[in-house]
């Protein structure tokens, strides 16, 4: 061979073994790469496995919630209803008695007492029943 050919064949060899040796780096730069690519995965994974869990829970005490209100306000309606019924009786009630008639000293005075605390002294007649 000629030395030009040798010097070429030389060069060439060298070249190779700096691309093999390029290429064995790549490699494990790329495994280093996939690798680290693979942890965050998993870590994202977690993470969004974490979160629907947290997103159920808030669902079933959105739910409860929804109910429990609905209930409040059934309750509600209820206990102003039989509000309305008891003020209803009780006015009916008061319409049967006729004013001047008290049954018993001791009533009359624990009611005036009852005005007196309130501080609902000012009307005619309660001057007129209590004096």
């Amino acid at each position: 061979m000629t030395p030009l050919a040798l010097g070429l064949t030389e060069v060439l060899r060298q070249w190779k073994l700096i691309g093999l040796g390029l290429a064995i780096i790549g490699g494990l730069l790329l495994y280093i790469m996939w690798q680290g690519a693979e942890t965050r995965a998993a870590s994202y994974k977690a993470q969004a496995q974490a979160a629907e869990t947290v997103i159920t829970q808030l669902k079933k005490r959105n739910t409860v919630l929804e109910r429990e209100a609905l209930q409040k306000e059934a309750d509600d309606t209820t206990i102003n209803a039989r509000a309305d019924e008891l003020k209803e009786k009780i006015d009916e009630a008061a319409k049967q008695v006729p004013r001047d008639a008290v049954t018993d000293p001791a009533a009359r005075a624990v009611g005036c007492a009852r005005l007196q605390r309130s501080g609902q002294t000012g009307s005619a007649e309660y001057r007129r029943l209590c004096g």
